[in-house]
């Protein structure tokens, strides 16, 4: 019996800590959507209030670019003061595809 409460709370432990964790958890910029082509949609955003940061593609995501904006949102701004993380995050290349832009969404 006491097997059974031990795996009963370990699995409510983790369910929860994956809930907390998951995508659904973080606050979503609306949007409209124009098309869907499963798996894939093109959505309409309205104008949004962005953080945006540079990045180089070359380096796989090791440009420290999501760090920046990471920092940026847990109070490494100018007020102090810690903003939601939100989703989606945007980036944005140049023609050359090499460098580009990231953004997280300043939630409402």
């Amino acid at each position: 019996m006491i097997y059974l409460a031990l795996f009963s709370l370990t699995a409510f432990i983790l369910f929860a800590g994956w809930k907390l964790t998951s995508r659904t958890a973080y606050e979503s910029a609306p949007y409209e959507v124009v098309l869907d082509k499963s798996p894939f949609q093109i959505r309409e955003y309205p104008t949004l209030k962005l953080v945006t940061t540079s990045m180089q593609f070359g380096k796989q995501g090791n440009d420290g670019s999501f760090g920046r904006l990471f920092s940026y949102i847990s109070g490494n701004n100018e007020s102090d003061q810690s903003i939601s993380m939100t989703t989606p995050v945007f980036m944005d290349m140049t023609d050359d595809r090499e460098q580009g832009t990231m953004a997280f969404v300043i939630p409402e």
